[in-house]
C-alpha cells in the first residue's frame, strides 16, 4: 500500500483509496491483528478491528503471485538486529479463499443495526466506532419502542440514559429481546430503566445503582482513570484483543447477576474487576461493556474491536 500510495505512476484517486483512514497500531511492544481481504484487485484492511481502507482498487494488482511478509533490516558484525523495522514478528497467519461474489469494499454479512441514544451528553467521536457498517440509524428509546421491532433490526446498540419507559414501550423491547434481537449496552446504558428488573437483571445482568439497593451501597464513578485489562476468557467478543491499557471513566458498586459470563477484568480499584460480560438473557445475545465515556476510549484500538466484535456477535441469532 505504501508503494502504491507513493510512486507518481499511481492516479490521485487510487492514492487517496490506500491511504488509511484511521490510525489504529497499538504501543510499539504489543502484537496488532490485520485481516486482509483481496477480491479482484479491490483491498479493504481492517486493524485492530477498525477499518482503516474500506476498498481500494488497484488497476494493477497481479491476479496471481506469491504471498509474502516484508521485514527490513538485517544482521550487523556483531549478529545483532539493526533498525527498528528489523524487530517486526509475525504469528497465527492464517489464509482463507474467499467465495466468489464476495465484495471487499462492503462488510459481509451486512448487519441492522440500531443505535439508541439520548438522556445523557457524549463525544461524537463515538460514531467513529460503527464505521464499518454500511447504515447505522440512531434514535431514542421514546421514538424507537414506539413500535415493534422484531425482523427490523439484528441488533440494538444501547448508549442511552432512560429512566422508565410506559408499558407499550417495555413491551416493544421485551418482544424484540425474546423474538432473539441481540443487545449491546454501552457504559452509560447500565443506568437505563432502574426499576425494570427484567432488564437489568434477566436480560443485561448488570445494572449502575442510582441508589442504595438492600444493603448495598449506590455505585459510583471516577472519571480520566487508567486501567490494565484482562480478557477473562476465550469468546468472540474478545478474540483479536490481548491484555491492554484504557484510560477511561470506572464504574465502582454495580448490581451483577450471578449467572453473567465476563469478558474482560481489572484490578483498578476504582472498578469493579468484571468491565464486560454476556448477559444471562437465555433468547438473545446480550453484551454489556462498561467501558466507554470519552475520546481516549473511542481512539483505543482494543476497545474499538472490543466493540466491532460486540456487534458482530449479539447480531447473530442464538443457537
Amino acid at each position: 500500500m505504501y508503494t502504491v500510495r507513493t510512486r507518481r505512476s499511481s492516479s490521485p484517486e487510487v492514492r487517496a483509496a490506500v491511504t488509511p483512514r484511521h490510525q489504529a497500531d497499538r504501543p510499539v511492544g504489543e502484537w496488532n491483528h490485520f485481516e486482509i481481504s483481496v477480491v479482484g484487485k479491490t483491498v479493504k484492511v481492517v486493524l485492530n478491528g477498525v477499518t482503516v481502507i474500506p476498498g481500494a482498487t488497484i488497476p494493477d494488482l497481479p491476479d496471481r503471485g506469491r504471498l509474502a511478509l516484508q521485514h527490513h533490516g538485517s544482521r550487523n558484525a556483531r549478529g545483532e538486529w539493526t533498525g527498528p523495522p528489523s524487530l517486526v514478528q509475525f504469528r497465527n497467519i492464517r489464509i482463507k479463499e474467499l467465495p466468489a461474489g464476495r465484495s471487499a469494499s462492503r462488510p459481509v454479512p451486512t448487519v441492522r443495526a440500531l443505535l439508541i441514544t439520548g438522556g445523557h451528553d457524549h463525544d461524537a467521536a463515538f460514531y467513529s466506532l460503527f464505521d464499518d457498517l454500511d447504515h447505522l440509524p440512531v434514535d431514542t428509546a421514546a421514538n424507537a419502542f414506539k413500535d415493534d421491532l422484531r425482523g427490523k433490526y439484528d441488533v440494538l446498540i444501547m448508549y442511552d440514559f432512560t429512566r422508565e419507559m410506559d408499558e407499550a414501550h417495555r413491551k416493544n423491547l421485551r418482544d424484540y429481546v425474546e423474538g432473539g434481537g441481540g443487545v449491546v449496552v454501552l457504559h452509560h446504558a447500565l443506568l437505563d430503566h432502574q426499576t425494570w428488573t427484567w432488564w437489568s437483571e434477566q436480560v443485561v445482568g448488570g445494572r449502575y445503582r442510582l441508589r442504595r439497593e438492600d444493603g448495598h451501597p449506590s455505585s459510583s464513578v471516577k472519571n480520566d482513570q487508567v486501567l490494565s485489562v484482562t480478557p477473562a476468557v476465550g469468546h468472540p467478543v474478545v478474540e483479536g484483543i490481548g491484555p491492554f491499557q484504557i484510560q477511561d471513566e470506572t464504574y465502582r458498586n454495580l448490581y451483577h447477576s450471578p449467572n453473567i459470563h465476563p469478558l474482560l477484568t481489572t484490578d483498578h480499584p476504582a472498578s469493579d474487576a468484571t468491565l464486560a460480560w454476556i448477559g444471562p438473557c437465555p433468547t438473545a445475545r446480550v453484551v454489556a461493556i462498561q467501558l466507554g465515556h470519552g475520546r481516549t476510549a473511542f481512539g483505543n484500538p482494543s476497545y474499538r474491536n472490543l466493540v466491532h466484535n460486540a456487534v458482530r456477535w449479539a447480531a447473530e441469532k442464538p443457537h
